[in-house]
């Protein structure tokens, strides 16, 4: 592990960068050894967060990318918290409230082929009031539960007509009476079961993982702008920096 930066009383403060041994980085600003303020963060598996960091972890406002997924939103305590946005990897967006890095509150989600879902959100699945529109422009409004339709309901087929209908686990059991639209002059009849809707929408997300927090200490103390590895050469910790005092100005981005 190497950092190079802004030291004061024997800690990291101000700008400095730190290599993990595991190929992970950190670039930024860092207060009493710990990551604080702007910085830019690689993750060992590729994935990096660029945003604000406050007492070692990802909190504020922050943009996490890995190779499939992206999200854009508030951060607290190294999760997601608050209002965000979520690309997933096949494609579906959601956009809306954000509780201990799953998708919770009001939200709304679209997929690739046009279906929409907006809504109450619990542990990264409709959860509550919501509603559905299917890609060939059918509507339903009602209750969910644990990412499926669940209780009562109004099914709408988008050309002014509709009816009610309950649910149970994303299953039609009683279909209601279909009510047309005056001006189609037309009067009740039933109606068969509803479409189906994709598969919870909380299946695939990727929470970012948490920030490594300090570099950890050297032994002697120092001021000023320096390099140092860490690890173990003969029973001590190496010390590269150069010597006698350095620069207080130095030199970070996920």
């Amino acid at each position: 592990n190497i950092y190079e930066g802004q030291w004061e009383d024997d800690l990291a403060n101000g700008y400095g960068k730190y290599v993990h041994a595991d190929g992970g980085t950190y670039q930024g600003e860092w207060s009493k050894d710990l990551q604080s303020g702007k910085g830019f963060e690689i993750f060992p598996d590729g994935s990096r967060y660029d945003g604000d960091f406050l007492n070692g972890a990802k909190h504020g406002s922050g943009i996490w990318k890995s190779r499939m997924a992206e999200y854009r939103g508030e951060f607290r305590g190294d999760e997601m918290e608050g209002q965000g946005r979520y690309i997933f990897a096949d494609g579906r967006l959601y956009t809306g409230q954000w509780s201990k890095g799953q998708m919770s509150g009001q939200g709304e989600m679209d997929w690739p082929n046009g279906a929409k879902y907006k809504g109450l959100y619990e542990h990264d699945k409709q959860n509550g009031e919501g509603t559905f529109t299917y890609p060939d422009g059918q509507v339903y409004r009602g209750q969910w539960v644990n990412g499926k339709q669940h209780g009562s309901g109004v099914m709408s087929d988008g050309m002014g007509s509709s009816r009610t209908a309950k649910f149970k686990d994303g299953k039609e059991i009683s279909p209601g009476l279909l009510s047309f639209s005056i001006s189609r002059g037309q009067g009740a009849r039933s109606r068969s079961a509803s479409p189906g809707v994709p598969d919870s929408v909380g299946v695939g997300v990727r929470s970012p993982g948490g920030s490594r927090g300090g570099r950890g200490s050297p032994n002697a103390s120092r001021g000023g702008f320096g390099r140092r590895i860490f690890g173990m050469f003969g029973g001590r910790r190496r010390n590269l920096s150069p010597p006698g005092p350095q620069p207080s100005s130095v030199m970070m981005s996920l």
